[in-house]
């Protein structure tokens, strides 16, 4: 067993997952919030520092906006944000506008994204100007050949503009 901080607005508790961790693991909202039967809460005294903050496909842009404040809240530091399909279009717009949002973002991780709307702004995602900081970018795509292509065409656009870009895979 683990133990995560489950992020929500609701409540603050540490729970315990039943299956192995990655070395890394963070926050990870699964959209039900504490909910889910098989997430049992553990008491704790601390909250650890979550590296990364973990978004899954599927979330809103209230969801997302909130997982990420509640992170800035708990982090002492710089945030890493791993966002997978329509997240990791929000985690890239993110690390675009965090000056403007009053975010510090280090990393961001974009997996298995199609590119779409972007979660938060409800718009496609921005041509990427060049990095106000210096923000490093993981892309990684997804198996099938419309993510293999965004992905390619996406990370080009952010090494283009300047942005530290890393193509995993």
């Amino acid at each position: 067993m683990a133990s995560v901080w489950l992020p929500c607005r609701a409540r603050r508790d540490r729970v315990t997952v039943a299956e192995p961790p990655r070395t890394h693991t963070g926050f990870l909202l699964h959209g039900t919030c504490g909910s889910d039967p098989t997430v049992v809460p553990v008491q704790s005294d601390h909250e650890p520092n979550p590296r990364p903050v973990v978004l899954v496909d599927g979330l809103t842009g209230e969801q997302l906006l909130a997982v990420v404040g509640d992170a800035r809240v708990v982090t002492n530091g710089p945030l890493e944000l791993e966002g997978h399909g329509s997240s990791g279009v929000a985690v890239l717009s993110l690390a675009i506008h965090q000056r403007r949002l009053g975010l510090e973002i280090d990393h961001v991780a974009c997996i298995d994204a199609r590119g779409g709307e972007d979660p938060v702004s409800g718009r496609p995602l921005a041509v990427p100007p060049a990095p106000q900081v210096a923000t490093l970018i993981t892309f990684v795509a997804g198996r099938d050949e419309a993510s293999a292509a965004w992905t390619a065409t996406t990370a080009d656009a952010f090494r283009a503009a300047g942005w530290p870009v890393d193509v995993a895979g």
